[in-house]
């Protein structure tokens, strides 16, 4: 088991393994400015302690953005990524909530937004870690795993 701590409303996570930190959210609705600067300073105070960059994947599945706030939360989120993560991969968003966020994730992630599952998220999230640290990049990852399919490439030969 990893660490895990429960804040008001949403769930904070780092694996057992140390390799990332995996923060999910539950409940979480973002519907004020004011809403993005309490939750954000929530988050900067639970990853206060990591003095170094980490890995982060995201779940997504229970954060709601709307759009009036869209733009403060991708400012607060994105200086938040800057001091605190390595590299970043996520999962489940809606619609909206990937709107309001998208201007944060571009130029963050190299992955598309069809990831719907934790397992292809996680894959993005290695494959991403091995080509910054140099390391042999893993299988080739087809579009329908990333899209949280059984990982046949398009030509039904080869999958991860």
């Amino acid at each position: 088991m990893g660490d895990h701590r429960d804040w008001t409303g949403w769930r904070f996570e780092l694996t057992s393994c140390r390799e990332y930190i995996e923060l999910s959210f539950e409940g979480v609705y973002l519907r004020r400015d004011s809403d993005v600067t309490l939750w954000a300073a929530e988050l900067r105070l639970a990853l206060a302690h990591y003095t170094m960059p980490m890995d982060m994947l995201l779940d997504l599945r229970g954060l709601e953005v709307s759009a009036r706030c869209g733009d403060t939360c991708s400012r607060e989120l994105g200086e938040i990524f800057d001091r605190h993560a390595a590299s970043i991969a996520y999962y489940g968003a809606s619609t909206d909530t990937l709107d309001a966020l998208e201007p944060c994730l571009r130029g963050r992630t190299q992955q598309s937004d069809s990831i719907r599952s934790r397992s292809p998220a996680l894959a993005q999230l290695m494959q991403n870690r091995r080509r910054r640290l140099g390391l042999l990049p893993m299988a080739h990852l087809s579009r329908d795993f990333l899209a949280g399919g059984n990982g046949w490439d398009e030509s039904g030969a080869a999958f991860i």
